[in-house]
């Protein structure tokens, strides 16, 4: 097992003051991370682990990962993305990566389930700083087959209190939570057609962020945010295609950049939208843009 750093440790020992720390939480609305990095790995520095990744690991993991109940946790990917799993794998110095289904081509990160050290790492890298209500019933699930291991009890401490109520005010763009969620259940999306009896194609351009029906967290980022709509019956989803929003999305997305292959249809999806709001796509140019389109959208 990895040697956890104590955590009673000064974090001026992990080269960083405190002051800075809280700083760089209050400058990410709110996100806390002082007690994970007290127990980070001996090999890691609290300089490693950037806050804007972790803020984006959580959205991420929110949309994509799982709470197992035996204990460990895990993302899968398309194995296209598979060079994500190994970086999420060398930031945060912990699991594995190997292929999940030869048939879908799915590639999955995951945690050992039997490492303590591990297991309270995860605990107090998420605990506090989960935004939505179904991942925290399975964070508290996960945590109550750990807090049956005494051991694990003992390292993490009698002070720890599950995170009982989720925090969708962390729901900002001022971090890269919101980013990470759009790479794992998000898309961006252009269209365009030719109608019978219009002068010129009409076009359809926007972002969507699928939900799983959680009419809860999209009431929440419409509350916070004062973005976008809410679409859909049976598959309600979050949607941006207004002009004034969607530019402020975009600002959003190169500051708080996508890490899956989303980042290849973003950049694509943005100099499309460009040439077609500078009339591009008029006569000749609709061809060539409509297969642009297609190359953004198989990335849905």
């Amino acid at each position: 097992m990895n040697k956890l750093i104590n955590k009673n440790n000064n974090l001026e020992n992990n080269n960083l003051e405190n002051n800075n720390l809280e700083n760089n939480n209050l400058e990410n609305n709110e996100f806390n991370f002082t007690n994970f990095y007290t127990v980070l790995p001996q090999h890691k520095t609290i300089k490693i682990i950037d806050i804007d990744f972790l803020t984006w690991f959580i959205g991420f993991f929110e949309a994509n990962g799982s709470f197992e109940k035996n204990g460990c946790v895990n993302i899968t990917q398309k194995s296209s993305d598979v060079k994500l799993l190994y970086q999420i794998k060398t930031v945060l110095g912990m699991g594995k990566v190997f292929k999940k289904c030869s048939k879908n081509e799915t590639m999955r990160w995951q945690t050992n389930n039997t490492n303590i050290n591990i297991a309270v790492q995860i605990a107090l890298l998420f605990n506090g700083n989960i935004v939505t209500s179904s991942k925290l019933n399975s964070f508290k699930i996960w945590c109550e087959h750990w807090m049956k291991n005494e051991q694990f009890k003992s390292l993490i401490g009698s002070d720890f209190i599950i995170q009982t109520k989720p925090h969708p005010q962390y729901i900002s763009l001022n971090n890269g939570w919101l980013s990470g969620f759009i790479d794992g259940n998000g898309y961006w999306k252009i269209s365009l057609s030719i109608v019978k009896n219009k002068r010129n194609p009409i076009n359809n351009i926007k972002m969507c962020v699928f939900t799983q029906n959680d009419i809860e967290w999209i009431n929440n980022v419409l509350t916070v945010l004062k973005l976008g709509r809410r679409d859909g019956h049976k598959n309600v989803k979050w949607t941006i295609s207004k002009y004034e929003e969607m530019n402020q999305i975009i600002k959003y997305i190169n500051s708080y950049p996508h890490k899956t292959m989303k980042s290849v249809a973003f950049t694509k999806f943005c100099k499309l939208r460009n040439k077609i709001l500078n009339k591009k796509h008029y006569g000749v140019g609709y061809e060539q843009m409509k297969l642009l389109s297609l190359e953004i959208n198989k990335f849905y």
